[in-house]
């Protein structure tokens, strides 16, 4: 409920006008009337928030294009995320769909959620397991194992990890070049 709040604050559009569960519908034609969903959708996965694109009431795209986008708490509040982190994550959110196509802007909001997301699991000792292809991503974790065909064939820390370049080609993962190792 507090994320729909604070998204209502910030001027978008929830379908219900609030929600009562973890699970909110946003249309986009509100604040960002030339923002399709999948664009949306796009530009916060690159962000490292989850999010999926979603047809709203009386919707004038296709289910391919969309003018709304689905959100959700579990996937934070499960990390240990509490309520004061939710107008910092509006704010993440409204920055990327201010800049959709802006690398840069992704690039920025991506670190940000990742430290939050660092800090968060360090505050309430938790463990997130995260399957990503994401480098840059993985480069915040505390130990990565790597696997290819089903097969472990990497297991450390990012550090001892990213070193063996070899591994990283041969499993599809681009090479750290421009990720540094927290």
């Amino acid at each position: 409920a507090k994320l729909a709040e604070e998204l209502i604050k910030r001027g978008f559009k929830i379908v219900s006008n609030g929600t009562d569960n973890h699970s909110m519908l946003v249309d986009l034609r509100t604040k960002y009337p030339d923002l399709t969903g999948k664009v949306a959708e796009k530009a916060l996965v690159a962000a490292d928030i989850t999010c999926n694109k979603n047809m709203v009431p009386f919707d004038s795209r296709s289910a391919f294009q969309t003018s709304g986008i689905r959100l959700g708490t579990p996937a934070i509040t499960t990390r240990g995320a509490k309520e004061d982190v939710m107008p910092i994550i509006v704010d993440l959110i409204d920055r990327v769909l201010n800049a959709p196509e802006d690398e840069a802007v992704i690039a920025a909001v991506r670190k940000e959620v990742n430290e939050m997301i660092k800090k968060i699991k360090k505050e309430n000792n938790k463990t997130i397991i995260v399957i990503t292809h994401d480098l840059e991503e993985a480069s915040y974790a505390d130990r990565i194992i790597v696997l290819n065909n089903g097969f472990v064939v990497a297991d450390g820390t990012p550090k001892e990890v990213f070193k063996n370049e070899l591994v990283l080609e041969a499993s599809g993962l681009k090479t750290m070049e421009s990720v540094s190792i927290i």
